[in-house]
């Protein structure tokens, strides 16, 4: 599923001022957001070669109320074990996951998550991404023959 990257990308994170004095003074301090509406699964967030757009991201994020001084910080990333949502071998995985998310909800009688705008952002986008981030996780479940091996 995954494909191996040997290449190393530089990545920009925004956050909080007091955030990036921590990150930049203690390369352990990662703080790992697991919302339940995290767009692409639970971790931390970094646009790739993109240090304006973590700017506004950031900027976008006090505007709402959620931040108060907004930062960046730049990260030199080795990718590693991938899941690359631009190669379209691993959409077809995405896609195949959810439908065996959507199949075990209902069999389940679990309710299946749905995105949602959020009630202060006039914005039409769905920003609490309540389904996507189910799906991620749901793909990053370690398959009973992987547990095995470990």
């Amino acid at each position: 599923m995954y494909s191996i990257r040997s290449n190393l990308i530089l990545g920009f994170h925004g956050c909080e001022k007091s955030e990036q004095k921590k990150l930049i003074e203690d390369s352990s301090y990662i703080r790992s957001s697991n919302e339940s509406y995290d767009w692409l699964g639970h971790g931390m967030y970094f646009w790739e070669n993109n240090p304006e757009r973590a700017l506004k991201w950031a900027e976008q994020k006090q505007r709402a109320g959620t931040l108060e001084n907004p930062a960046v910080v730049g990260a030199v990333i080795s990718l590693g074990r991938c899941l690359d949502l631009i190669d379209s071998q691993n959409i077809t995985i995405l896609k195949n996951s959810y439908e065996l998310f959507r199949t075990e909800s209902e069999s389940l009688d679990n309710p299946i998550p749905v995105n949602i705008g959020h009630p202060k952002d006039k914005s039409p986008d769905r920003v609490l991404r309540y389904l996507d981030c189910a799906v991620i996780e749901y793909v990053h479940i370690p398959a009973i023959s992987d547990t095995q091996s470990c």
